[in-house]
């Protein structure tokens, strides 16, 4: 605030200095000015110094946590990647296994038929038996196949839970860095808006009063814009 109130004082001395006649120009005390111009001149450096660090600092944690994100995101995508590969591999592996023991189950009662047949001497009734056995081992092939079935989804589904829950962990990451920079932006749209605040409401207090006026030892023309000061950048 130091710079501040240094630019506060060098303009209340500018709006109180005795204008000339017929000018837009007035009289200044020469010393006072080169002062605080020598002040304001100290200042400014650390007070850039600062904001830029601030701002700098700023920079590197958005850019730190963008690319944290991106390489969660990654991590989380292969994840799910492997986790429904595996899932997939699992489930292929476990109906084959069940398609080949229900075909082996099948070829063994049609074996078992096949001799008790011959051992009854093709009667009726060993015709019956036999197909009991082929009913019995299709039925029970048929149960393997059922339960690999529903295993198989179960593996399924549980990997796409895992890829939708992936990309739930990227939208989350990806809405946070968002509202982060959102924040920092709305800071420093902030921290601007205040400095326009606090600076409007110290000219009000500080409006000049004119009252008994000298004549210093050199000239300053008040229509050239304060930022061309010297010193002032």
């Amino acid at each position: 605030m130091d710079m501040l109130n240094r630019l506060d004082e060098l303009s209340d001395i500018i709006e109180s200095a005795k204008s000339l006649p017929l000018s837009a120009s007035c009289v200044v005390p020469r010393d006072e000015v080169l002062d605080l111009l020598d002040e304001i001149r100290a200042t400014l450096p650390d007070t850039i110094r600062e904001a830029e660090q601030i701002v700098r600092r700023r920079s590197e944690i958005l850019d730190t946590a963008e690319r944290g994100s991106l390489e969660r995101m990654a991590e989380a995508q292969a994840r799910a990647e492997r986790l429904v590969e595996e899932a997939t591999e699992r489930a292929n592996s476990t109906r084959a296994q069940a398609s080949a023991e229900a075909e082996k189950i099948l070829a063994e009662a049609r074996m078992q038929a096949a001799l008790l047949v011959d051992s009854h001497a093709t009667t009726l009734a060993a015709r019956d038996e036999a197909a009991g056995l082929v009913k019995d081992a299709a039925h029970r092939a048929e149960l393997i196949l059922s339960a690999t079935a529903h295993r198989s989804n179960v593996l399924l589904a549980k990997a796409e839970a895992a890829l939708l829950g992936a990309v739930q962990e990227i939208q989350r990451e990806h809405a946070d860095l968002e509202s982060m920079a959102v924040g920092f932006h709305a800071e420093i749209a902030a921290g601007q808006a205040d400095h326009v605040v606090d600076v409007a409401a110290r000219e009000q207090q500080n409006q000049p009063s004119h009252g008994a006026e000298e004549f210093y030892d050199f000239e300053l023309d008040v229509s050239v814009d304060p930022d061309q000061l010297p010193g002032y950048r």
